[in-house]
């Protein structure tokens, strides 16, 4: 085997998580965890996605979030089942793809 090929024989994980709030990034830690205890070799990595976002809009992002989740939340709740509403997702998955293609 070539050195270049060994290099390679370690998993190489990556989590991402979104720091709105701390239940995903608890979440993503514990199968950062979990999965460490299964592959001790493998390289695990737990990033927060929106450190990739300028900071202006991470910053506006976590303070919507809790904002909504402080004193609105079921608007909260309700944009989320509305996102996921078959006759309104075309029209999300197109402003998704273009927000994600933006950032």
């Amino acid at each position: 085997m070539s050195p270049k090929n060994r290099l390679c024989t370690h998993k190489k994980i990556l989590i991402l998580h979104g720091s709105a709030g701390y239940g995903h990034q608890k979440a993503a830690e514990a199968l950062a965890g979990a999965l460490r205890a299964l592959e001790p070799d493998a390289w695990i990595d737990v990033r927060d996605a929106l450190d990739f976002f300028p900071p202006w809009l991470k910053k506006t992002y976590v303070g919507i979030y809790l904002y909504l989740i402080r004193h609105h939340p079921g608007m909260w709740g309700f944009n989320y089942r509305l996102f996921d509403w078959k006759l309104i997702a075309p029209v999300v998955d197109f402003a998704r793809r273009h927000f994600n293609g933006l950032m």
